[in-house]
């Protein structure tokens, strides 16, 4: 049951970093730090929810 809740955490995570980034693009002036720090932490979402997937479903 805590592997569900660790990645609902997961999950949600990610999704506030894509919108983030999405907003951060919308600017006019972008702040590149703050955008690699974001996108930097979404691959590392995404590896650990890939690693879900493939300890849990394969």
């Amino acid at each position: 049951m805590s592997d569900i809740i660790k990645l609902c955490i997961v999950i949600a995570v990610a999704l506030f970093l894509m919108f983030s980034i999405i907003s951060e693009f919308k600017k006019p002036q972008k702040d590149m730090f703050w955008f690699s720090i974001d996108v930097m932490f979404l691959l590392a979402a995404f590896l650990l929810i890939k690693d879900y997937i493939i300890k849990h479903v394969m």
